[in-house]
């Protein structure tokens, strides 16, 4: 069989990231796809400016994306909404072009930083770009829509093994990733981390496998699902059944009755109606037997989910104006948590802000970053699951020149008011955060 033409035939059907994700592709093949990418990129471009109508437009768009043999979300456009707002005052610096993960749980800075205009009061016009997913974010980094990916903190290395390098500079949400189960199983006796492999192995064995939903391979919640799998003597893809989507369907799936568990960044705070015949039964911050710790290191080390990647070669003030943009709107949620419940719960369409309230006390948030968290997620946890090819050095990974290294122990900004294990699920932690809910809001 021809290699060459197998896999120009892969490249006629897949999107920028399936490539990235295919170990067929060899980083040789996909630099060469990258660079005829853009150029046809910026062609397109070329012609848009012309005085053409659309539908001429379209057909051109058509001829260009035959000839290059791409299918890709970003030359189809369609990532999500995108959004452009000018500075207010003073000499324009540029534009900070922004893409995030368009859920709750996962962009609550990149909703502050838009609702209050925060990049604008700094002198930067703003570009904001929502996309389901972490890989679609980073899809939209490759197509040099974006310069800032703000994806899980996996995400990047997978770009950097095809050449397509980038560094964290900012943080975000850590220590969320969560496993539910439906009401039958709880009844059941699964009620923790434990139990679940134990009916998850018998189940296998019977040749009846749980049913899991989880978040598309390249992801951090992916990687979770296979390292818990892996840490309890089980093979995720054969003993259980998994289904890969994206939120909020990984949750909604589960309240459907398609799968019987599902494992994602807490969605039960975001999304509460998908939680209505399940139970949360672990969290990254609790301890002993409901722990998922970092990889490799101690029980209380927390786990950078997500976090914010720059394109390299970046102005060094467009990249700390990033950073201190990242660092205004933690200080907001710390002054102000009334104004920025009543955005979350907005954003989210909850009727009320208790379920967002529940998990903005679980939450940890900081434009920090744990450093030690990311090199270990990449170097231990991604090795362990075969999705890294190679290690990467912490500079690699983090733009340790101007990012904050953050590390256990540090005073969160807004988010964890105890510690310990919190069952964010039981009536008394409700009863509570809607009691400090409603001190809030008067």
């Amino acid at each position: 069989m021809d290699t060459r033409s197998a896999t120009s035939d892969r490249q006629r059907t897949k999107g920028l990231w399936d490539m990235i994700m295919d170990d067929q592709v060899s980083e040789t093949d996909f630099r060469k796809l990258h660079r005829n990418y853009l150029a046809h990129r910026d062609e397109l471009e070329r012609i848009s400016k012309r005085r053409i109508s659309r539908r001429e437009f379209a057909q051109i768009s058509a001829s260009i994306a035959a000839s290059f043999g791409i299918a890709s979300t970003i030359g189809n456009l369609g990532l999500g909404v995108s959004k452009t707002y000018a500075a207010e005052k003073g000499a324009k610096k540029g534009t900070i072009r922004i893409g995030y993960i368009n859920t709750l749980d996962c962009c609550l800075f990149d909703y502050i930083l838009e609702k209050k205009g925060i990049f604008q009061s700094m002198g930067w016009d703003a570009k904001f770009l929502g996309a389901a997913g972490g890989p679609q974010v980073m899809e939209a980094f490759i197509g040099n829509e974006i310069d800032f990916a703000y994806v899980g903190s996996n995400t990047p290395g997978l770009a950097a093994q095809k050449g397509i390098n980038s560094r964290l500079i900012v943080g975000g949400m850590f220590g969320m990733g969560g496993l539910a189960v439906s009401d039958k199983l709880y009844n059941e006796g699964v009620t923790d981390i434990p139990s679940f492999f134990e009916k998850a192995k018998k189940r296998a064995a019977e040749g009846n496998p749980i049913g899991m939903s989880t978040q598309v391979p390249g992801t951090l919640t992916h990687a979770c699902a296979m390292i818990a799998a892996k840490d309890n003597g089980l093979d995720a893809d054969r003993d259980l059944d998994l289904k890969y989507l994206p939120p909020p369907e990984v949750s909604s799936s589960m309240m459907s009755g398609v799968v019987e568990s599902q494992l994602i960044c807490e969605q039960f705070g975001s999304y509460p109606e998908y939680f209505k015949k399940g139970k949360v039964i672990a969290h990254c911050l609790d301890s002993g037997k409901n722990m998922m710790p970092c990889d490799g290191l101690p029980e209380q080390t927390y786990t950078q989910c997500t976090a914010l990647a720059a394109r390299p070669g970046l102005p060094d003030e467009m990249v700390q104006a990033c950073i201190e943009g990242h660092r205004r709107a933690a200080q907001f949620m710390k002054d102000n948590p009334a104004e920025t419940i009543k955005i979350a719960a907005a954003v989210s369409g909850t009727k009320g802000p208790l379920e967002y309230v529940a998990m903005f006390n679980r939450a940890r948030w900081h434009y920090g970053i744990n450093w030690e968290s990311c090199d270990s997620v990449w170097n231990n946890t991604m090795r362990k699951i075969g999705l890294a090819k190679k290690n990467l050095k912490l500079d690699e990974l983090i733009d340790t020149k101007n990012s904050m290294e953050l590390k256990a122990g540090f005073e969160s900004t807004a988010g964890v008011t105890q510690k310990g294990p919190v069952d964010v699920t039981s009536q008394d932690f409700r009863n509570r955060v809607w009691a400090e809910a409603m001190s809030k809001f008067g």
